[in-house]
């Protein structure tokens, strides 16, 4: 809200990459952020033309919750969360959350006291706002799909899956290892989507993040623009062609969200994932990888 011609410039990148849904990962107290964005986004969409409303920009909106979220905040996450998807009709999908379990005693048991406060105030609002509703989700990292917590993960009343997914990026080793390869990732992104989906079969599962950095943080030797091209071009040809190197290689996964738009300097080492440089106040910077090999130009 404080940046406008940045929010602009954002929304007609996110456009002009091919993308067409966006993922938030959280909001303020009273959802005014949140609202913000939702407004420039309709704003956009109502500017495409009839021939071009396929190409509408969705938005799966968060809400970041931990044990520490104090009881009326949390009340108004979810009562922001059931307005918003009232309101706007390009809502895909609301996220109860982002890799907060198993830290500040944040559990399965409040996760699923949290879907069903959510599920409880959006059945009272399903009759009375004709019946605009949205699906449910939760990004879990990777590491949370252990097999302890499959009974756990697959009870909850969630209506599709989503994995942070870096398979062996973040080890130790891998992360200094300049000889770290696209394909080295890529297969063992492979054999990771086929034991999570084995064990998760009764619900769909999403990539709700996955990326590469482009630059060489720190003791980060991984970071490369040209492994970030070719990891998006081979990630992307995975889940949207079901291919690897030109082989057929079959997945149940339907779509990934890519991580992540533009560089956040905030992140010191854990920055330089984005598709653009960061920019100013008014708009993303240079682009920096090619996305849209895999798209109709309409």
């Amino acid at each position: 809200d404080l940046y406008p011609d940045r929010t602009s410039d954002a929304i007609q990148k996110v456009y002009e990459s091919r993308f067409n849904v966006i993922r938030l990962y959280g909001m303020a107290v009273d959802g005014s952020n949140v609202l913000a964005l939702l407004n420039a986004i309709k704003t956009f969409n109502d500017s495409l033309s009839l021939e071009l409303q396929h190409r509408r920009i969705q938005v799966a909106i968060g809400i970041y919750e931990t044990s520490l979220t104090p009881e009326g905040d949390r009340t108004s996450f979810i009562s922001n969360a059931i307005s918003f998807v009232e309101t706007f009709d390009f809502i895909y999908s609301v996220y109860l959350g982002n890799e907060q379990i198993g830290k500040d005693g944040f559990g399965f048991t409040e996760l699923t006291q949290t879907i069903s406060d959510y599920r409880a105030a959006d059945s009272k609002s399903y009759v009375d706002k004709f019946g605009k509703s949205s699906l449910l989700s939760y990004a879990f990292s990777e590491d949370i799909y252990d097999a302890s917590n499959t009974t756990p993960i697959n009870d909850l009343k969630l209506d599709f899956l989503s994995v942070n997914l870096y398979s062996g990026y973040f080890d130790d080793v891998n992360l200094s290892n300049i000889n770290y390869s696209v394909d080295d990732q890529m297969n063992q992104i492979i054999s990771d989507i086929s034991t999570l989906t084995s064990a998760h079969s009764s619900k769909p599962m999403i990539i709700s993040e996955t990326g590469w950095q482009n630059y060489n943080a720190y003791t980060r030797l991984i970071g490369s623009h040209q492994k970030q091209q070719d990891f998006y071009d081979k990630v992307s040809k995975l889940v949207y062609q079901k291919t690897y190197n030109g082989s057929s290689s079959p997945n149940t996964i339907p779509f990934m969200f890519y991580f992540v738009l533009s560089d956040e300097k905030w992140k010191d080492a854990d920055n330089y994932w984005g598709i653009y440089f960061q920019g100013t106040s008014t708009s993303l910077g240079r682009k920096k990888i090619l996305t849209d090999s895999f798209w109709s130009k309409n």
